[in-house]
């Protein structure tokens, strides 16, 4: 089983989680939890990305997907008390990444070749569905950027 895309995939999801992991130590609080609803909490734009990781790696439908199960709080709603903690989300990123790097360990290249079902608006196959993950993450960790610019804090900045 040849399996070069998989170890692609795998060296790239790895270097952008960095900024996740940056962006949850790099939030002061007020920017953890949300300035204003039009400006989303750290927490939230990591939440998201970290769920959609889920869905779009560990290969579910979107009715069998729990959406908001890890944390049992809707992402989207503002000032939400029982937001997760900097530590919480850690672990759920770290939680993820292990379980999305061994379900790639099994992919080989003809399977990310393979007919995308179960998310066919992202693209034809496999690899446009993982590319596609990538790309919205990438845009959230952008927008959080946006947010530490806007009051002051350094921006998340790129490993090579």
């Amino acid at each position: 089983m040849t399996q070069r895309i998989a170890q692609s995939v795998t060296d790239q999801l790895t270097r952008v989680l960095v900024f996740v992991d940056r962006a949850i130590d790099g939030a002061p609080d007020a920017i953890w939890d949300g300035v204003d609803e039009a400006e989303r909490g750290t927490w939230q734009h990591c939440a998201h990305i970290i769920e959609a990781l889920e869905f779009h790696f560990l290969d579910f439908t979107v009715e069998s997907f729990q959406w908001n199960h890890e944390f049992g709080v809707d992402w989207e709603q503002f000032g939400n008390p029982r937001r997760p903690t900097k530590a919480q989300m850690h672990n759920y990123l770290q939680s993820t990444k292990e379980r999305i790097i061994a379900k790639l360990a099994e992919v080989s290249d003809e399977e990310f070749m393979s007919e995308e079902k179960n998310a066919p608006w992202v693209g034809a196959t496999y690899l446009d569905k993982t590319i596609y993950s990538l790309r919205h993450l990438t845009q959230h960790i952008g927008e959080i950027n946006q947010v530490f610019a806007r009051h002051g804090v350094p921006k998340i900045e790129q490993d090579r």
